[in-house]
C-alpha cells in the first residue's frame, strides 16, 4: 500500500502515518458509522491514523459486510511496502500505533450503534 515514487491521489497510504483507515477497496464501501467511531477512539487517544484512499485489493470485511441483513464494517491496517512480495517493510511505530487504536476500538465498540 505503501509504494515508492507513488505521490498525491495515486498513494494509498504511507508508512510512519499510523494505521490506514480504509475508505473503500474493491469489495467494500466501509460503513461511515464505524470510520467515524475509530476516527473519534484515535484523536481522544492521540493515536495517529490516516484515510486509505480508495484503490485496488480489498480484505475479508468483503466476506461479511452482506452477511444476513448486512454488516457494518471497518477496516484497519498498518501500512506496508512490498506487501505481496517475500520480504515487506513496515515501522514498529505503525504496528504500535495500529494495536493500541484497534484495541481500544474493542474496548468502546460496545456504544458504536
Amino acid at each position: 500500500m505503501d509504494v515508492p515514487g507513488v505521490s498525491g491521489a495515486k498513494k494509498l497510504a504511507s508508512m510512519g502515518r499510523g494505521p490506514a483507515i480504509t475508505i473503500a477497496d474493491s469489495g467494500i464501501i466501509a460503513s461511515a458509522v464505524v470510520n467515524r467511531k475509530i476516527q473519534a477512539i484515535a484523536d481522544a487517544a492521540s493515536i495517529p491514523f490516516q484515510m486509505k484512499l480508495p484503490g485496488g485489493g480489498g480484505t475479508d470485511a468483503a466476506a461479511y459486510q452482506p452477511a444476513g441483513q448486512g454488516v457494518l464494517v471497518g477496516v484497519m491496517a498498518v501500512p506496508v511496502r512490498y506487501i505481496h512480495a517475500p520480504l515487506s517493510m513496515l515501522r514498529p511505530s505503525d504496528v504500535d500505533a495500529t494495536i493500541r487504536l484497534a484495541t481500544a476500538f474493542v474496548r468502546d465498540a460496545g456504544s458504536l450503534l
